[in-house]
């Protein structure tokens, strides 16, 4: 659908090798891409209609953008790029982190057209400031929380005998102890698991070995027995797979995780597979005492500056350090007395 809706939509010859480049030379997946490419083609049709050399009563698939080339992309200046900056937050109230998302593709965009194909005079986004993002705890379960989740579809398991539970417990299990992503745990096939590790496949096809505690080994040991009661095909290599015998869906899981954190009692609103992985981290970091480069390496993350959003302290942990204070036992000899008269 996306690949159909790009060939309607981005129809400039000069963006389209810039996808390219992307995917082969950055190695970005396609769905970021697509991302990418959108934000640029936005901050092109807003600057569009300020000039006036496009019909504003005209959406974008129903516009022509062939008259964008070399001569039209060196009229765009850093002024006309703050420009669009002050329009997203003004007139369409976007967050900081989203604009500061656009400013990045296009930098990105216009870096690659003056020091690539070196096809404008100046880069517009070499002095580019991106917006200060407002930094926010990520949404995680604490422990208690996430014990209850694991308790519940567990006592579920034992009681139906059912493959699906114990499929969906065996989920939370890799989910809570491993930080996995949801598209990485999908994607898990029987013979990605030797021994205690998964082998699993990132951002960016990038290859790395999750290790496997021992309640995910004995997770995966209790599923594998019902997993053949779900198997309709002998050439199904996948871990997770449906009722109809597939590999399971990125959709079917958030579905899952949704019906069971309400079973459990949870907010399902502000939860998803996503925010189990937050747990994964946040339990590591505050229980673990894993240190921020192990935790990285952990959730596969490309930059630490990514993985210190889980160093976030709570305020058990705040109360705690000021008891350990050395001071904190210090004790006056005189109980204190009023001010001579």
């Amino acid at each position: 659908m996306a690949d159909a809706f790009d060939r309607r939509l981005y129809r400039f010859d000069l963006l389209d090798e810039w996808a390219n480049h992307l995917a082969a030379v950055k190695n970005r997946s396609p769905k970021s891409i697509y991302q990418y490419r959108s934000d640029v083609m936005n901050f092109i049709r807003h600057y569009a209609l300020e000039a006036g050399d496009i019909d504003s009563r005209k959406s974008i698939p129903e516009t022509d953008f062939s008259f964008i080339d070399r001569d039209y992309l060196n009229r765009i200046k850093l002024r006309d790029i703050y420009a669009y900056q002050a329009y997203l937050l003004s007139e369409e109230g976007l967050k900081s982190s989203t604009i500061a998302r656009r400013a990045s593709a296009l930098s990105s965009f216009f870096s690659f057209l003056y020091e690539k194909l070196a096809l404008i005079d100046e880069n517009p986004c070499q002095k580019l400031e991106l917006p200060k993002r407002n930094r926010q705890l990520p949404r995680y379960l604490h422990l208690e929380e996430a014990e209850a989740l694991l308790s519940t579809v567990l006592r579920s398991a034992e009681e139906s005998k059912s493959a699906i539970d114990y499929r969906d417990y065996t989920i939370l299990i890799l989910f809570l102890n491993c930080g996995l992503r949801l598209a990485e745990l999908c994607q898990i096939d029987l013979r990605d698991i030797k021994e205690e590790r998964v082998t699993v496949i990132g951002k960016g096809h990038k290859e790395r070995v999750v290790h496997l505690n021992q309640a995910c080994l004995d997770a995966i040991e209790l599923y594998i027995p019902y997993r053949e009661q779900l198997k309709k095909n002998p050439k199904q290599k996948a871990l997770f797979i449906s009722r109809q015998g597939n590999r399971l869906a990125h959709s079917s899981v958030q579905r899952m995780v949704k019906i069971r954190l309400e079973r459990a009692g949870l907010d399902s609103n502000k939860l998803s597979p996503h925010k189990l992985r937050h747990t994964c981290a946040t339990l590591l970091y505050q229980y673990g005492k894993v240190d921020i480069r192990t935790l990285q390496g952990i959730l596969g993350h490309e930059s630490v500056q990514t993985t210190q959003i889980y160093t976030h302290i709570s305020d058990e942990q705040l109360e705690e350090a000021v008891k350990k204070n050395p001071l904190a036992s210090f004790q006056m000899t005189d109980s204190p007395s009023s001010e001579d008269e």
